[in-house]
């Protein structure tokens, strides 16, 4: 039983990555703005809500219900305001700096 909700939560979180990324293709948005607590709290209440697109013995429509997930990450997908940047960007100014040169 604990192996099934450890699984769910693993879907649960690599759909929700999917979708922010989709999201942020769409929106011309760096994936590192994205908020993923934010994102996925949408997600899990989106899915609550649209309970009624995915019913018993009716065919679902799936496009319709990721174009309301990828609609919804897109308007609350920014990270709070920070007064530092992120460390994936200090990390990446790094790398792609150029090599110093120490003089003797």
């Amino acid at each position: 039983m604990v192996r099934i909700q450890i699984y769910a939560a693993l879907i649960y979180y690599v759909l929700t990555h999917i979708l922010m990324l989709k999201a942020a293709t769409q929106t011309q948005t760096p994936l590192e703005e994205m908020s993923v607590p934010k994102c996925l709290q949408v997600v899990g209440q989106v899915f609550m809500q649209t309970a009624d697109l995915v019913v018993k013995d009716h065919e679902p429509d799936w496009k319709e219900f990721e174009q309301c997930l990828i609609s919804v990450i897109q308007v609350v997908h920014r990270r709070a305001w920070r007064k530092s940047p992120s460390r994936l960007s200090q990390a990446t100014s790094r790398v792609l700096a150029p090599p110093v040169t120490l003089r003797p």
